[in-house]
C-alpha cells in the first residue's frame, strides 16, 4: 500500500526528493535492493546534503556486500552530519566485515558518545576488541558493565564468543547464573545458558535450561525457533530440535525454516537441508547463514559449486561460519 501511494506520488512529482528518499526505504525493506539504490540516487542529485539519503546509499551498498562503497557513503553522511548514529553503527560494521577491526573499533566508540544510552557501540567495541585479540580490555568493559547491568545481553554475548574462542566457559557461566538467580525467568538469559552449556560440555545442564525455555515459550513460533537454533548449531539433542522447529515452522518465516536446515544439517539429511535452505532463500535471498549453510549441504551432496556459496555468504557476513563451528569440526574434509 505505502508503494503504491509513493509511485503516485512520484509520478505527478519525480523530482520530490521526500517521495524518492521514502520508496527507497520501502523497496529497501522490501529487499528489493536495485530499485531502492535507484532512487536514493535520485534523492541525492536532487539534493547531495540529503543525510537520509546519503546513508541509503550506504545501506544498499551494505546490503550487496560493496563495503567499501559503503564506507564511502557513509563518511559522506559523516561530513554532512557528524555524530550521525546510523551512519557510524553501518560505517562501523562496514569496516570490521573488511576485517579493518581497528577502524571498526574508533566508530563504535564514537557511536558509545553519541548514543550513550543504545548498547550498539558497545556490541560493535567488544566485538572489534575480540578480533583484534585484546580480550583483556574487552573483559575489563565487560566487567564494569555487569556490575551495574548484570543481565546486559550485549555483555554477556560479548563474554560467550570469548569464551568460544578460548574454549574457557567459567567465567560467561558464573555471570549467567548471576543473571538469572536475579531474573529466573528471562528467556533471553536461559537461552545464552543453555547454548554456553552445551558448548561447554555439560549437555544436561543445557537440557534442564531448553526444558524450562520450552515451557516459557508455550508454541510460540518465535520463541520456539530459539529453542531450535541453539540446539541446532550446538548439536544438542537434534531429533527434540526438529521437533522444536517443526512446532515454530509453521509461521513460514525464513528465519524459521533456516534453522530447520541447521537442525537437518546437523543430522546429515543433506538434501532435505538443501531444500529447507532454499525455501529459507526465496524469501530472503540475502540470509548469509542460509547461504552458507546451503553450501555446506551442497558440498556434502557432492557439488563443488557449494564454495560460491560459502564465499558469497562471507562477503556478506564476516562472521556467518562460527555458527557452523560444530557441524565443520566434525567435517573437516567439506571446509578444506
Amino acid at each position: 500500500g505505502a508503494l503504491a501511494l509513493l509511485d503516485a506520488a512520484i509520478e505527478q512529482e519525480p523530482d520530490n526528493a521526500l517521495a524518492r528518499r521514502t520508496r527507497g526505504g520501502v523497496h529497501f525493506e522490501a529487499l528489493a535492493f536495485e530499485k531502492a539504490g535507484l532512487d536514493y540516487d535520485h534523492a541525492v542529485d536532487l539534493d547531495p546534503a540529503d543525510v537520509p539519503a546519503t546513508v541509503g546509499q550506504g545501506r544498499v551498498a551494505m546490503a550487496t556486500g560493496r563495503y567499501a562503497d559503503a564506507i564511502i557513503s557513509f563518511s559522506v553522511a559523516l561530513r554532512l552530519e557528524p555524530g550521525d548514529g546510523e551512519a557510524l553503527s553501518a560505517r562501523g560494521a562496514s569496516y570490521y566485515q573488511l576485517g579493518r577491526w581497528d577502524r571498526s573499533l574508533a566508530d563504535y566508540r564514537a557511536l558509545k558518545i553519541s548514543l550513550p544510552s543504545s548498547d550498539v557501540g558497545l556490541f560493535g567495541e567488544l566485538r572489534a576488541l575480540t578480533r583484534l585479540e585484546r580480550t583483556d580490555e574487552a573483559r575489563t568493559i565487560i566487567k564494569a558493565k555487569l556490575e551495574t547491568a548484570p543481565g546486559n545481553g550485549v555483555a554477556l554475548q560479548s563474554l560467550a564468543m570469548i569464551a568460544r574462542g578460548d574454549g574457557q566457559f567459567d567465567e560467561v557461566l558464573q555471570a549467567l547464573d548471576a543473571a538469572i538467580a536475579a531474573s529466573p525467568d528471562d528467556f533471553y538469559l536461559l537461552s545464552q545458558r543453555g547454548e554456553a552449556r552445551a558448548r561447554a560440555g555439560d549437555p544436561e545442564g543445557a537440557r534442564a535450561d531448553f526444558t524450562v525455555l520450552r515451557q516459557i515459550a508455550n508454541g510460540d513460533p518465535v520463541l520456539m525457533n530459539s529453542v531450535c537454533w541453539n540446539q541446532a548449531i550446538t548439536g544438542l539433542d537434534l531429533e527434540q530440535a526438529l521437533a522444536d522447529c517443526d512446532v515454530a515452522v509453521a509461521s513460514g518465516e525464513s528465519g524459521i525454516i533456516d534453522s530447520r536446515a541447521m537442525v537437518l544439517l546437523q543430522m546429515e539429511r543433506y538434501a532435505e537441508a538443501k531444500a529447507d535452505y532454499e525455501l529459507a532463500l526465496a524469501a530472503a535471498p540475502s540470509q548469509s547463514t542460509s547461504i552458507y549453510g546451503r553450501g555446506m549441504a551442497r558440498l556434502a551432496l557432492g557439488d563443488a559449486g557449494g564454495h560460491e556459496d560459502l564465499a558469497r555468504a562471507r562477503l556478506l557476513n564476516s562472521d556467518v561460519a562460527e555458527d557452523y563451528a560444530v557441524f565443520e569440526a566434525r567435517h573437516p574434509e567439506l571446509v578444506r
